[in-house]
């Protein structure tokens, strides 16, 4: 028999693969095997997280069925090769072209990000626009804040390339340029989880060190 966690996978699962035209609940019951109720329950629980909303009305019968999809949210909980798509990219690059072919194709990638937005935060004073900077940060994923006694200093505790940055260290420059642009002020990585630090700190050249 299907665990409840087994059957809320086998729902998000089979959604997933008829994303473009959503499955009813007598469809779900019937391809991951369990009653129609309890695909009820998990349909109701879905939808309360945000992760799955009626798509469409279907014709099964006599009466017409909501059929369910994945909302956007839902969708971002199926893992992705991001890492490693990335780091065979960057290797592919520094291969055929050369590390400093790869450092150019970073510094481009830093100038179109941020131009995004260097007009909003151009127009801050220095301490509003760092706090935007982190809010920035932290739609990105880094789960960012002020660093605790190192003046100015950002602190992530969550590295987006960890697993490329241990392969390949052009990443963590990349972070270091794209914030430097942001804030308008150079920064340096003064701690870095790649190397096995417990967070990674950007920090100015006015700023303390700081030990993780």
């Amino acid at each position: 028999m299907l665990g409840q966690n087994d059957t809320r996978r086998g729902v998000m699962l089979h959604l997933l693969r008829n994303r473009e035209v959503g499955m009813t609940l007598d469809e779900l019951a019937g391809i991951i095997g369990v009653s129609r109720n309890a695909i009820r329950q998990h349909i109701t629980g879905l939808e309360r997280d945000g992760l799955v909303k009626p798509i469409a009305v279907r014709r099964t019968g006599r009466r017409p069925s909501r059929a369910y999809g994945l909302t956007e949210l839902g969708g971002e909980h199926f893992p992705r090769q991001y890492d490693r798509l990335a780091l065979s990219l960057l290797e592919a690059i520094d291969e055929r072209l050369g590390a400093e072919a790869a450092e150019v194709v970073l510094d481009a990638m830093v100038e179109d990000l941020a131009l995004a937005w260097l007009p909003e935060l151009g127009l801050l004073d220095a301490d509003v626009r760092r706090e935007r900077v982190l809010e920035l940060m932290n739609d990105l994923g880094y789960h960012a804040g002020p660093a605790p006694d190192a003046g100015t200093a950002i602190r992530a505790v969550n590295c987006v390339f960890h697993n490329v940055a241990r392969r390949n260290r052009a990443v963590c420059r990349f972070d270091e340029k794209l914030l430097s642009r942001l804030l308008g002020d150079e920064v340096r990585l003064t701690s870095c989880m790649a190397l096995g630090d417990g967070s990674c700190v950007f920090a100015g050249p006015s700023d303390p060190s700081l030990d993780s």
